[in-house]
């Protein structure tokens, strides 16, 4: 089967860049036929507003993506690289994860860059 869909380009020269970018406009036929296969997603805080990671569950194939992803002016968020993780996979990366952690904790303490302590609420015992 052959689906035949028209797709729309626009050459576009952004304000104060000497690039010129490329506008790719997709029919709604072609936006629903989009993958539905993500059930949950989860957007990690940057210290960049124009940069964004999405932690995605994807249903069905017991994987998870990491999604990075850019701010770009006139096109939006726009997917710069996709990892694709099963579980096993993601209990090894969870552990890197938790000993770069640890060591860039310890450096940050070792340099005299203190985090400052939680703080902790007492609450009431019953007796």
């Amino acid at each position: 089967m052959i689906i035949g869909f028209e797709i729309g380009f626009q050459f576009r020269r952004m304000a104060g860049e000497s690039k010129i970018y490329a506008i790719i406009e997709f029919p709604q036929e072609l936006k629903a036929l989009k993958s539905s296969n993500r059930a949950a997603a989860h957007v990690l805080p940057s210290s960049r507003e124009d940069q964004q990671v999405e932690v995605i569950l994807e249903d069905g194939t017991g994987s998870v993506a990491l999604r990075l992803s850019t701010w770009t002016e006139g096109l939006g968020w726009c997917t710069q690289k996709t990892i694709r993780l099963d579980g096993e996979q993601l209990d090894d990366l969870h552990h890197a994860i938790s000993v770069a952690r640890h060591r860039l904790n310890r450096q940050r303490a070792e340099d005299g860059q203190f985090r400052p302590a939680a703080q902790v609420i007492q609450l009431p015992t019953v007796a």
